[in-house]
């Protein structure tokens, strides 16, 4: 029987806006700029939950019925309350208690809470058994130093790079008003090993869940 595998769900910013090219660009950027870290293992996106692990069964060895019961469970909550109101982007934060983190805010409405709480619900229910992770669904990781192996970054070397977020990162409220997001369910199918190298991800589904121009709240 096959090994378990591992899910998550993302809320991202549609991957043709220029919002996610800009933030993808940013964190590329890093790499050659300010050497590797954990960011840079993922494209733009604000995690809803966590990882979560999955066993194929014998009744289900593909986990086809696994897949279904989950993506149903989220078609079944975001369906009924689409549009959603965009999330909103608050600004850079850079905490004190992790100071090689370099993150965009952001505030998402209630029906994203109600979404997450779906997923939950249907993966940790008998027929899929998983332990799954809320979120708090209020950031986008822009740099996360160290990476494994790699040593923290001097403060003023986390000021440049917010510097230089600030100004190639545009978060206008005009134009963060106007770009739609997804809510994605994915399977992590390769883990990134080589530094600056990225997790690859098969798309499970994908819904988009705001419409441009929706006011927020």
């Amino acid at each position: 029987m096959s090994s378990l595998r591992r899910f998550i769900l993302y809320l991202e910013p549609s991957p043709t806006s220029s919002i996610f090219n800009r933030l993808d660009a940013f964190i590329t950027m890093t790499l050659s700029r300010f050497g590797p870290n954990s960011a840079q293992r993922y494209h733009p996106h604000c995690t809803i939950t966590g990882f979560f692990d999955v066993t194929p069964s014998n009744s289900d060895p593909t986990l086809a019925c696994t897949t279904a019961t989950m993506v149903q469970a989220l078609d079944d909550a975001i369906q009924k309350r689409l549009p959603f109101p965009p999330p909103r982007l608050t600004g850079f934060i850079r905490r004190k208690q992790a100071p090689g983190e370099l993150l965009v805010g952001l505030k998402a409405p209630l029906v994203y809470h109600e979404v997450m709480d779906a997923l939950v619900e249907a993966a940790t229910g008998s027929e899929v058994g998983a332990h799954v992770r809320k979120k708090n669904i209020n950031h986008i990781s822009l740099a996360l130093y160290p990476e494994k192996g790699e040593g923290s970054l001097a403060p003023e070397v986390m000021e440049e790079m917010e510097r230089i977020a600030r100004e190639t990162v545009n978060l206008e409220k005009e134009e963060t008003e106007m770009t739609e997001w997804d809510v994605v369910l994915y399977e992590k199918v390769e883990s990134a090993e080589a530094p600056g190298t990225r997790y690859l991800f098969d798309e499970v589904k994908r819904w988009r869940v705001t419409r441009r121009g929706e006011d927020e709240i």
